[in-house]
């Protein structure tokens, strides 16, 4: 096989084989930037698809894909882009008469502006990340030194949720004030799964308190029946923390806080809230730009591919940004 992304993708040996051919050609007759966002878009598709055989695609399956990627934050029009990349492949395999037909064609993303995220933050001047004291009043409301830790270690890292319940003891360098993160996500550190990230002196303080004197322990409680497996965040039932209760526990304290609000509801009927635990990393990335940080530097503590990611799903600023920053930035 001569283009080895292939064989991380979860597809039979005749879909791989197919695969194999059509990147071949786009890798002989097209831009190198063309064959990156097709190698990616069909990767992602896959880790998203349950079908092994891309003969098996239907067009309701790349549409819940399209759905996903815009649940997951990414831009309407990278959205767009991405599909058009994933219907490029399959029209190449349907030139192969591997399909009879494109199922993606039957997707329709012409029309894709906003999201109702998007247009919530728009019409509210909300910005979709949190204010300074909107971030005090949720730390107000943790109701442990657990607590604490988890909010001020999202505030301050920028991890994903994901990243945080994998975080160890002894991934933290208490000298230098950093923690080594396994990438949740795969990308430019897919080769060492790990990337490093920072954190300020006051929150150096507080992972003493819990961490050596006792606090952790006593939390979860000493029981020959559980293992301690080094983790960070614990529960009071085991030395981990799910990232499903993160999510849940946010959301609550946000309430608490009086600072959540609903966005929209969904075709579920579920309410969708502006407060979540995703909305602290991106308060990470908005606050750092609004102090200068370079982009390219961000996009490395992030753990993004590629800067364009940062830009786009993570910085998405209030009006009176925008205002404060042309005054600030005038000649």
């Amino acid at each position: 096989m001569e283009n080895d992304f292939l064989k991380d993708l979860d597809l039979n040996e005749n879909s791989l084989k197919q695969l194999d051919r059509v990147f071949t050609k786009i890798d002989a007759r097209f831009s190198h930037n063309t064959l990156k966002n097709r190698r990616v878009s069909i990767k992602q598709f896959s880790e998203f698809s349950i079908e092994e055989d891309l003969r098996n695609v239907g067009s309701v399956e790349v549409d819940d894909w399209v759905s996903t990627l815009l649940a997951d934050d990414y831009a309407p029009r990278t959205v767009r882009a991405k599909t058009y990349a994933l219907s490029a492949v399959f029209q190449e395999l349907v030139t192969r008469e591997f399909i009879e037909s494109n199922p993606v064609e039957e997707v329709s993303v012409e029309d894709l502006e906003q999201t109702k995220q998007d247009e919530y933050h728009t019409e509210q001047n909300k910005g979709q990340y949190l204010s300074v004291e909107e971030y005090d009043a949720l730390v107000e409301e943790a109701d442990s030194l657990r607590d604490k830790v988890l909010v001020r270690l999202l505030w301050q890292t920028g991890v994903r949720v994901a990243e945080a319940t994998d975080i160890r003891i002894s991934d933290i360098d208490r000298d230098s004030r950093s923690i080594t993160v396994r990438n949740a996500k795969s990308g430019k550190y897919s080769d060492t799964g790990t990337r490093t990230t920072y954190y300020n002196r006051q929150f150096s303080v507080l992972l003493k308190k819990y961490i050596d004197d006792g606090y952790r322990e006593a939390f979860v409680g000493l029981s020959e029946e559980k293992e301690d497996t080094g983790h960070l965040l614990v529960s009071k039932e085991n030395y981990s923390l799910h990232k499903q209760y993160i999510t849940k526990y946010i959301a609550e304290m946000a309430e608490d806080a009086g600072i959540q609000e609903v966005m929209y509801t969904n075709r579920q009927g579920d309410e969708m809230k502006r407060v979540n635990a995703h909305i602290l990393r991106k308060s990470y990335g908005v606050h750092r730009t609004k102090n200068g940080m370079p982009l390219a530097y961000l996009s490395e503590l992030m753990g993004h591919s590629d800067v364009t990611v940062t830009k786009e799903n993570y910085l998405h600023f209030r009006e009176d940004d925008i205002e404060e920053a042309e005054r600030r930035y005038a000649p």
